[in-house]
């Protein structure tokens, strides 16, 4: 039994020592699966030793080459031996297809969907009521391309994703049915060519084939563009790569196959003659920039949850595409890079505002009789003063006639910076949706908002809820109605 003991606490002591002495002998390892945890301050020592030793141990652990290399060997064997892994970041599907579990969550409602298809449709026309034609294109999940190599034993993570596919499809599909749904390129192509993988079999990105099908989709929806025309894709040589989910989630040395583009015939693709072009992508379009180089010369390629690098360009574009994958895309439009108070958002409504100062003229105040509701909201002399949480103003738009565009001008004063949004609905409609609105940025003090309303959505009604609370000390000094003329709104294809 001593024998038993002492054997026991020699490899107790190894697994406490091991790492250390690997962590000593050969230094620190660079992140791999994730950032690494950060070290304790040292404050926590003398506040709560028990949790300060923990977080050391565990920073310091992870940091070892050795659990770096125990955490590879386990991946291995269960990928080699067993042939399934899940892990925090991977799951196995059939076919040595591996997976991102980042594609997976929650059921989404259909309702969020729909509030992000009609921000996207809002934000296309009040670009193009500027003179700017704005594209937004989705690159689909791995796991929405090839659903059908999930396999059964995942039903636990992906049971919500053919829903959410089906609510974001269809929501674009009807309320933003300019965005290019690269799916639908995608799904062609598997038809097509059943021979070649879209996607690397063990990394979360498409490959340079589907990548390439995916542009002549987007191409296809401007203006100019004759789609028979575009040269279809070629394969050309094969190369070697590395992978994300082997290198980075399952510490991976090993190589994939594919097979890289013809040179030749990309460089067949059309030369556009936009000024200024903009393309925004994450790592998806992002692995076309040579491609997107070639036909918009003089392109500002960056990356769209960097506005630092694109801000000012998109003071002078005349095309600015947005795309990203699709498990992001929801977010990035409610509460991210694309969302209204972003840079990206604000940038789209000072070019309006720009557009609107330089066109819009003929404004007519308007009056109590072309008010139709309220809610805590009520005139006060000449001005219309918030009284509680949740103000509400609905004032009638009659049509602006044959050739012109509806301009709107806003007077106000705030006690402090709020955000005001304007509700716009469909032409001929009387109700109001979540997210079919521009949210506009007001400073403290007095201000003036001047838009150029895109065209088939300025009436019969228009709502203005002026801030959120009472506290905000918001009043609306004047609303009055213009026109515009000799501005032709930029025309993008259908992106279905």
């Amino acid at each position: 039994m001593r024998a038993i003991a002492l054997v026991g606490t020699v490899v107790f002591a190894a697994v406490i020592v091991l790492p250390l002495v690997a962590l000593g002998a050969l230094g620190g390892t660079a992140p791999y699966g994730g950032p690494l945890p950060a070290y304790p301050d040292t404050s926590a020592l003398f506040i709560q030793n028990g949790a300060f030793l923990d977080r050391f141990g565990d920073a310091t652990l992870a940091r070892s080459p050795a659990k770096k290399v125990a955490i590879s060997l386990r991946y291995r064997a269960e990928l080699d031996l067993l042939h399934f892994v899940d892990t925090d970041q991977v799951i196995s599907g059939t076919e040595g297809w591996l997976f991102y579990k980042g594609d997976f969550f929650g059921c989404v409602q259909p309702a969020r969907y729909a509030q992000m298809a009609r921000q996207l449709d809002v934000m296309s026309r009040l670009a193009g009521a500027s003179g700017v034609l704005l594209e937004f294109a989705v690159a689909p999940n791995k796991s929405t391309t090839y659903a059908d190599k999930l396999g059964p034993l995942n039903w636990a993570y992906t049971h919500c994703a053919a829903a959410n596919t089906q609510a974001f499809d269809s929501a674009l599909a009807r309320f933003a049915p300019t965005v290019v749904r690269n799916s639908i390129s995608l799904a062609e192509g598997r038809r097509r060519y059943p021979e070649i993988n879209l996607f690397y079999h063990t990394d979360t990105h498409w490959t340079p084939f589907s990548a390439a099908l995916a542009f002549r989709q987007l191409l296809a929806t401007l203006p100019g563009i004759d789609a028979a025309a575009l040269p279809p894709p070629k394969l050309g040589q094969k190369r070697a790569v590395m992978t994300d989910m082997y290198a980075n989630m399952l510490i991976r040395t090993d190589l994939e196959a594919v097979t890289v583009l013809d040179p030749a015939t990309e460089a067949k693709l059309p030369v556009l003659t936009f000024h200024h072009p903009v393309f925004l992508g994450d790592s998806f379009y992002n692995m076309l920039k040579p491609t997107i180089a070639h036909s918009f010369p003089g392109v500002v390629q960056a990356h769209i949850d960097d506005a630092k690098d694109y801000w000012i360009a998109l003071q002078e574009a005349d095309l600015i595409v947005a795309s990203g994958v699709e498990r992001y895309f929801l977010s990035r439009t409610l509460s991210g890079a694309m969302q209204w108070e972003s840079p990206f958002g604000r940038a789209l409504v000072a070019r309006n505002e720009t557009a609107a100062a330089a066109t819009c003229g003929g404004f007519k105040e308007i009056g109590t009789g072309d008010v139709t509701a309220l809610h805590n909201v009520e005139q006060r002399g000449a001005d219309w003063a918030v009284t509680g949480d949740a103000p509400q103003l609905i004032f009638a738009v009659p049509p602006a006639g044959a050739g012109l565009a509806r301009c709107l001008t806003i007077d106000y004063t705030a006690g402090r910076a709020v955000t005001m949004e304007l509700f716009l609905p469909s032409a001929g409609a009387s109700s109001f949706a979540s997210g079919r609105s521009v949210q506009l940025p007001l400073t403290a003090g007095q201000g003036r908002i001047e838009l150029r309303l895109p065209s088939g959505m300025d009436g019969p009604t228009i709502r203005l809820d002026p801030g959120e609370r009472a506290a905000d000390r918001l009043s609306i000094r004047m609303v009055a109605l213009g026109t515009a003329a000799g501005v032709v709104e930029p025309a993008a294809g259908d992106g279905r």
